[in-house]
């Protein structure tokens, strides 16, 4: 079966209004042109779904990855890669980054181009951190705390502290030598 091509900015621009303040998609008013083909009377669905949807906010639903998403001509769709292809009238190429590391905050001064590598550089402290400290963890062979980055796949040792708070002050200063923009501590 053949892969779904996207929505243009164009039509995305027909079917919903952005907000770049508060990161929100709505959905626009459709006239009978949109329900054409169908087995039903076009001007009984647009009536229909105007009822129910329009002017009402769009891609409200989370998915497992925290992510706002939706449907648009049948293809299931992240609202922030909807909001940078209706904001700016292209989709983007490669992965978009949310700056402040919350993925429902589809502000578009929140969204920036990245590699998978900057992504993944901006995420917080996994999940399964013993000490919720991005880069900070306890060392059992020296009995200390260790602060380490990762940068081009690569583990880089910043130092062994006997203090927490040092060590995650000597990796906020690694990191944003190694990761520039991206870091997040």
């Amino acid at each position: 079966m053949a892969k779904r091509q996207l929505p243009s900015p164009e039509v995305l621009r027909q079917l919903l209004s952005y907000d770049p303040e508060t990161g929100k998609l709505f959905w626009k008013r459709r006239d009978e042109r949109w329900f054409v083909g169908t087995s039903k009377s076009p001007k009984v669905l647009a009536k229909w779904w105007n009822g129910r949807f329009a002017e009402k906010e769009a891609f409200t639903p989370v998915n497992s990855a925290g992510y706002h998403t939706g449907t648009v001509l049948l293809k299931m769709l992240q609202a922030h890669r909807i909001a940078w292809a209706i904001h700016y009238g292209e989709w983007p190429e490669g992965f978009l980054d949310h700056i402040n590391g919350i993925r429902t905050d589809n502000r578009i001064e929140n969204l920036r181009p990245a590699t998978p590598a900057e992504n993944a550089t901006n995420r917080g402290p996994q999940k399964n951190s013993v000490t919720g400290i991005k880069g900070v963890g306890w060392c059992k062979k020296s009995r200390k705390w260790r602060a380490r980055v990762v940068y081009q796949r690569k583990q880089h040792v910043v130092g062994y502290f006997d203090d927490i708070s040092d060590a995650a002050a000597a990796y906020a200063v690694a990191v944003k030598r190694y990761h520039g923009e991206f870091s997040r501590t």
